[in-house]
């Protein structure tokens, strides 16, 4: 998106809380006690550079915490299912 003219910040929204609205999600970019919520945890600000979206840290699934060593041993065992 950002390659067809979309600053980093209108990529991000494009791609995250527009389609929260579309989907009537009443609490679509909130982050708060009770409210249900995955998250990416980023390394670097995505605003500033829409690439930094790819240097995840850890990610909050359904109230669990991934760390990075989690989501890399969960890729590597994906992969290895994929390759049997």
């Amino acid at each position: 998106m950002v390659e067809a003219g979309l600053t980093a910040a209108e990529a991000l929204r494009t791609a995250t809380v527009n389609p929260a609205r579309l989907f009537a999600s009443q609490a679509a970019g909130t982050v708060a006690a009770g409210q249900r919520a995955d998250l990416l945890l980023l390394d670097a600000n995505p605003v500033m550079d829409v690439r930094n979206s790819q240097r995840i840290r850890g990610v909050v699934l359904r109230g669990r915490f991934l760390n990075r060593k989690s989501l890399d041993e969960l890729l590597q065992a994906a992969r290895l299912a994929e390759s049997n």
